[in-house]
């Protein structure tokens, strides 16, 4: 039977403290499982095709792999972790996708079982990740009743409601007996502590790479991963294996960094390292054993410590670097004699800026002083201490792999664009795949979606239109719709004039259709405040509930803010 796992003293209390004031406050949402493209599309829109003037030539058809990673719930002992599910588009060939698939999982597993607060599903769609291996361009009434809000009132935050189980998957990790990771010692007789090792080259795995291999950009309450593979550094190939460490980690440093108060650059960097340097086999788990290695005089020398605490510059090699082997040495370094400071270093900075007194004062020597320290712990055979588990962590689900469609294609490229900022070239690759005859529904809903804000009009208002007459329209269409109509409603009254009372209501159901079907964002916060201010009557209870339970979850969004200020208190 599965027992439940421990990390042994003191790290328990190192990471414990570490991550109690860092992460402690991420919030768990329930898990959805989704199906594989390919095992059950939906119904497809008949709409009117547009109209083209002059002759139009489109690019051939893309060919990409498509896969889904569903969610997973994986149990060891007492504990459940939810692992993240993720929809992949890839150019990669299919043995290379399933690498990078294969070990994005297990290093998602690995990561959850040192942080469990890791091991949750965040609120919203799967995030989008595109792996692409070659450098393209682009690769930039009176009385009604009260509208039902799925008791999203009675909660005093807005979750999404559970749809269905996540896979199971049932593992038995162990801690291991031997948590010293030391060199060989034969080279530890040869080279003193603090010698450099003149002969050691960097390998690709000694570094962290730095931003620009794996971005990820958010957009509303999306997610979206560009992952450019195919590159190299230090003239080596980077393994699938590798960008999916880096792409792990910045997923978690993404999560990381949503924290209140949030965590200083830095410091997200090297717990990042932390993440992407971990050793992860299907039998064992090892976190803070894999030393940064710079040799002397090599391309990639250490940032002074003051400038990556003052100004973290996450695309300087020297910045990353150093904040990577500060924080990997504070936790671990010397046998962890300076975790405690280091934790309480970390913690006071997550409150607001410090400065060289504040380091002398914890640490008991100046920044020049541990950069020294930097530079022998990054150059030499240094003593470690790491934690780590043992035991065989069974293999995950089959990965189905697909080819893609192009409807797929354009949606996805689409939301990876337009979380760059590339407006047009996002509204461009949905329109060219509608050119093509696609009419799947997610398809429509980012067109009409797009269209409404960077394109014609009257063109979102009929693709929404129909969108959102099916049953099962995607939250995204009806926001759009509604926002629509919204502004179309308002352009016809008189400057001072509010919207009558029906017509509100019409747009309000729309918004609670959406909040239905997914985790409420802000944008439909937002839409359903604007509605409640456009009327002279006062929201009704389930909306005015509804209300300020986004005040709470969006205090800083101004109509959310005015609406819930026209909440009346309840009587007496």
């Amino acid at each position: 039977m599965p027992h439940h796992h421990t990390i042994p003293m003191p790290y328990a209390i190192i990471l414990g403290l570490l991550l109690l004031s860092l992460i402690g406050n991420s919030s768990t949402a329930r898990a959805q499982t989704k199906l594989p493209a390919d095992a059950a599309r939906e119904d497809f829109v008949e709409l009117p095709a547009y109209i083209v003037k002059g002759e139009r030539v489109l690019p051939d058809p893309e060919s990409w792999l498509h896969v889904v990673i569903p969610d997973m719930e994986v149990t060891i002992g007492k504990r459940v972790i939810m692992m993240q599910g993720f929809e992949v588009l890839s150019r990669l060939s299919a043995k290379n996708t399933n690498v990078f698939v294969k070990e994005l999982q297990l290093r998602q597993l690995a990561s959850a079982l040192f942080w469990p607060a890791l091991g949750t599903k965040i609120p919203g769609d799967n995030p989008l990740i595109l792996i692409d291996s070659e450098d393209n361009p682009w690769l930039s009434s009176e009385n009604p009743m009260p509208i039902e809000w799925e008791n999203i009132a009675a909660s005093a935050r807005i979750t999404p409601p559970s749809q269905s189980a996540a896979m199971p998957i049932h593992t038995d990790m162990t801690d291991n007996n031997a948590n010293d990771i030391f060199q060989d010692p034969a080279i530890e007789a040869m080279l003193p502590p603090g010698q450099p090792d003149e002969s050691r080259i960097s390998t690709p795995d000694d570094l962290p790479l730095v931003d620009g291999v794996v971005n990820i950009h958010t957009l509303g309450a999306g997610i979206y991963i560009k992952v450019r593979a195919g590159g190299t550094l230090n003239n080596s190939k980077i393994s699938e294996e590798r960008l999916a460490g880096m792409t792990n980690s910045k997923f978690a440093r993404l999560r990381i960094s949503r924290l209140r108060p949030p965590a200083p650059p830095w410091l997200q960097q090297g717990l990042g390292w932390l993440i992407e340097s971990m050793t992860v086999s299907q039998s064992e788990i090892a976190l803070g054993n894999k030393p940064i290695r710079i040799a002397r005089g090599g391309d990639h020398q250490l940032a002074p410590l003051k400038s990556i605490i003052e100004d973290f510059n996450p695309r300087n090699p020297g910045h990353v670097h150093a904040a990577s082997a500060f924080v990997q040495f504070g936790l671990y370094g010397e046998g962890s004699r300076y975790s405690p400071q280091f934790i309480q270093f970390a913690s006071q900075t997550s409150q607001g800026p410090v400065d060289e007194s504040t380091f002398t004062a914890i640490f008991g020597m100046s920044y020049a002083k541990m950069d020294r320290l930097l530079v022998s712990f990054t150059s030499s055979t240094s003593i470690l201490r790491s934690t780590g588990m043992r035991g065989k962590i069974p293999p995950m689900p089959e990965t189905i792999i697909s080819q893609s469609t192009q409807s797929d294609i354009a949606r996805i490229k689409s939301g990876i664009l337009q979380s760059e900022g590339k407006n047009t070239q996002a509204l461009d690759e949905l329109r060219v795949a509608y050119w093509r005859g696609e009419r799947d529904t997610k398809l429509l809903a980012a067109l009409g979606d797009l269209e409404s804000q960077f394109g014609d009009s009257v063109r979102a208002h009929k693709i929404l239109k129909r969108v959102t007459e099916k049953t099962d329209a995607p939250a995204r269409a009806l926001v759009a719709y509604a926002r629509m109509l919204l502004g179309e409603k308002q352009e016809k009254l008189s400057p001072g004039q509010k919207m009558p009372d029906a017509e509100a209501r019409k747009l309000l159901e729309i918004c609670a259709r959406a909040a239905r079907q997914r985790p409420v964002q802000e944008d439909l916060c937002a839409l359903v405040a604007d509605i409640t201010l456009s009327v002279e009557t006062p929201p009704d209870s389930q909306t005015a509930a509804f209300l300020k339970n986004a005040l709470v979850q969006f205090p800083d969004n101004k109509s959310i803010r005015e609406a819930a200020a026209r909440v009346k208190p309840p009587a007496n």
